[in-house]
């Protein structure tokens, strides 16, 4: 459980999918430390009803719920217009929402269902919140990812997997997108005092697990989630690290690092290649129909001396040299489809 004491008092947070299941859990959590909390979700009446809840049990009556659609380019663009319309600061953005291992389907735009939802999406959002972080700064970024993304291959050629479609590889895939745009936005915001995170809540039991094979088998799937149960924690259990970036101040000297059970991990080295990272960026630009040149300039000077760890997450980690790095390259993932 995250430990810190800190309250979160004047702070202002959106989370994702924080209607249900860990996002839910979060919000509340983070409405017990006193933040205002905004829960942007699609489902807008369960949003409005959870909301409710959680100011009822908090006495936190600054928790409310917004309309997001992150399978919608045009969503995306009305809740951050209309958030920046209502807000004046924007402290954490904690990219939470997600699909999982659903069939293959696409979104109003043409993009993959999955990939638009779990990275497509937050990566639109954040550029879009981006100018409202960099004046409330020092601010921070948290993407929610997964242990999962170990089994993902960075396939460029077939980024959306519309040749061969896997939902359990897409959704993978998208949560190692995840990592390597919370790596690349570190280097982009270094210069801004905007920190960045992508979290590993552990394995948890939710209603995404429907859509699993083993899950929904007869019987077969009586057994697997039952098992899975005993194993996995607890929604509240699993947003502990989520809550520990956006609380933690100890944590402000960070950015662009890994996280799980409240304490830097390290991904796969492919999450770590600055390459990679750069190139997965592009294309999320091109895909989107993004102009770089609405990013803030990478202004950094080598002689100025502040109080973030490094400029980027690869360098991040050396500090952290005595775990060592997991001996796996996505790369060598028998990859088949």
């Amino acid at each position: 459980m995250c430990d810190c004491p800190e309250r979160m008092d004047g702070k202002v947070v959106i989370i994702t999918g924080g209607n249900q299941g860990l996002g839910k859990s979060t919000a509340y959590e983070i409405a017990k430390r006193g933040a205002k909390v905004i829960i942007a979700c699609r489902d807008l009446d369960d949003g409005k009803r959870v909301a409710v809840e959680i100011r009822k049990k908090t006495d936190n009556p600054e928790v409310n719920a917004r309309y997001l659609d992150l399978s919608s380019k045009a969503s995306i663009i009305q809740f951050a217009e209309q958030f920046k319309g209502a807000e004046d600061k924007l402290d954490v953005l904690i990219n939470n929402a997600a699909v999982c291992c659903i069939p293959y389907a696409k979104t109003e735009d043409g993009y993959e269902k999955t990939m638009m939802v779990n990275y497509l999406g937050p990566f639109l959002l954040t550029y879009q919140l981006v100018d409202l972080l960099i004046a409330s700064a020092p601010s921070r970024v948290i993407n929610v990812s997964t242990h999962a993304h170990i089994f993902a291959r960075m396939n460029f050629s077939d980024f959306m997997m519309e040749r061969h479609y896997s939902p359990f590889k897409a959704y993978c895939r998208s949560k190692l997108a995840q990592i390597m745009f919370t790596s690349q936005l570190a280097t982009q915001l270094h210069d801004f005092k905007v920190s960045t995170y992508s979290v590993h809540p552990g394995m948890l039991y939710t209603e995404r697990l429907i859509h699993v094979t083993p899950f929904n088998i007869p019987v077969v799937g009586f057994f697997a989630r039952n098992l899975y149960k005993f194993v996995s924690k607890s929604t509240l259990e699993g947003c502990q690290t989520t809550v520990h970036c956006a609380a933690n101040e100890e944590l402000k000297s960070e950015t662009g690092l890994y996280y799980s059970n409240c304490a830097v991990s390290t991904p796969v080295v492919t999450a770590l290649n600055s390459d990679k990272c750069s190139r997965l960026w592009t294309l999320s630009e091109e895909l989107l129909g993004l102009d770089p040149q609405d990013w803030p300039a990478i202004q950094i000077n080598d002689d100025e001396e502040d109080d973030y760890a490094n400029n980027g997450a690869l360098e991040n980690y050396e500090e952290y040299s005595s775990e060592m790095l997991m001996n796996l390259d996505i790369e060598d993932f028998d990859y088949v489809n």
